[in-house]
């Protein structure tokens, strides 16, 4: 294959992306007004090939024309969904980011405004000092984290196998998904911010970098409480000597960090600090919200708060046992055994606990494709756990039921099964050769 240098891939890089923000512009019926949206997300787009081509992926001619052909496709796809406003957004962050505008943007992060977390309120604030659309501006901060998001997937792909394709198709297929860009672009929801921090905690846990391990954990918390079903790999990362107990204070200290500047501009601390002790309380009435989880088969019941219960003990056993199996394993457990054991995680706690909703299996739909593309599974895998996720997704969006709960229950079981399977055969003796200790 012909050889292309990194100037010549950047260069076909940037006219491709400058090309689709004119070709969206010129088709726009405001087109004065979403020139400057479009060079924003065409931005977003340069972002993704610049990360290939410096990473040295894109070197060979059909290479760079596959990836820019796919990351063209994949944000053409997102346009199409930027004038779309969802029920969150018209329930919530519409009316939170005009809170902002209308009151001094960062002057307000000290009022008690919404249920998400301060990090991604800082970041409404911010975004109300520009004059574009919230609408707009709220989508580019997901979909610009849609690209980090594949671009931790590529780096979690290199550090499981040797092979120079995978890595590539790794980034490409995330970027890809149906959830992931229905999520960002559509739906106007922020599961990649806190996945790619998520992802990178664990990235830089495999490279023996423990501090930014532990600052990326800590981020990836504070923007989401979903994080919670892969931080337990700390654990883990800790058992095999990758972070040391030293480390483990600094999580809370960044997270404090996080919290200080709305408590100092008036939001009482203890207020500040249980914003997601509120956000489990007001869904605890639920058993499931949308999600194939186990909870449906509880659903029909008329007081569910047994089974509630029954799931919380349950989820806490699942992961009790994949802590022992990581102890038993400490000695031999090589990268690959531990992004098993994290994508183990990422699927069976959500499905095990009650008031889930269908977006929180986006961190096992993005580490499925990561162990796929690694070798470590089939495809088979991220196929079933994407179907299940995109059955409950669809209902959303349409308001109704295509295919049952039941069957999205039963595809996510079967994922699950199959990769709890697959984690408790694996073998770092009976791997390709990869990097591994």
């Amino acid at each position: 294959m012909e050889q292309v240098s990194k100037r010549a891939a950047l260069a076909a890089s940037g006219i491709a992306s400058a090309a689709f923000v004119l070709v969206f512009s010129l088709g726009s019926y405001k087109a004065s007004y979403n020139f400057a949206v479009y060079t924003l997300f065409g931005a977003a787009m340069f972002l993704g090939l610049w990360l290939l081509t410096r990473d040295g992926l894109l070197s060979s001619r059909r290479r760079l024309a596959i990836a820019i052909a796919v990351v063209l496709g994949a944000f053409a796809v997102r346009m199409c969904y930027i004038d779309a406003r969802s029920g969150d957004y018209n329930s919530f962050l519409q009316h939170w980011a005009e809170f902002f505008r209308e009151n001094g943007g960062l002057r307000a992060i000290g009022e008690p405004i919404g249920d998400y977390n301060l990090p991604y309120l800082y970041l409404l604030a911010l975004i109300s000092y520009l004059p574009f659309d919230d609408l707009h501006m709220i989508k580019l901060m997901s979909v610009v984290c849609d690209v980090l998001l594949a671009f931790y997937a590529m780096r979690l792909t290199t550090t499981i196998t040797e092979s120079d394709k995978a890595p590539l198709a790794s980034f490409l297929v995330v970027l890809c998904l149906p959830t992931v860009f229905l999520n960002s672009s559509w739906w106007a929801q922020c599961d990649s911010i806190y996945a790619t921090f998520a992802l990178a905690a664990l990235y830089y846990g495999l490279k023996h970098r423990p501090v930014l391990a532990v600052l990326m954990g800590a981020l990836s918390f504070a923007f989401k409480l979903q994080a919670i079903f892969i931080l337990p790999i700390f654990a883990v990362l800790l058992m095999r000597g990758d972070i040391k107990w030293r480390h483990v204070p600094l999580f809370p200290a960044f997270y404090a960090l996080l919290v200080l500047p709305a408590v100092i501009a008036g939001r009482p601390p203890l207020d500040a600090l249980l914003i997601y002790a509120h956000q489990t309380g007001e869904y605890s009435s639920h058993i499931t919200l949308n999600a194939p989880t186990l909870g449906t088969v509880f659903k029909q019941m008329e007081d569910t708060s047994g089974a509630s219960a029954f799931m919380i003990v349950l989820a806490f056993v699942y992961l009790a046992a994949l802590l022992l199996v990581a102890w038993n394993r400490r000695k031999s457990l090589d990268d690959r055994g531990i992004l098993l054991m994290a994508l183990a995680m990422a699927v069976g706690i959500p499905f095990l606990l009650p008031s889930m909703h269908e977006r929180y299996f986006y961190l096992a739909e993005i580490l499925s494709v990561v162990c796929a593309a690694g070798g470590l599974m089939s495809f088979v895998i991220p196929t079933l756990v994407q179907a299940a996720s995109m059955i409950c997704y669809d209902a959303y969006i349409t308001g109704y039921y295509r295919l049952r709960l039941g069957l999205a229950t039963f595809l996510m079981a079967c994922g699950a099964a199959l990769i709890v399977i697959a984690l408790l055969r694996y073998s770092p003796e009976q791997s390709d050769p990869v990097r591994r200790r």
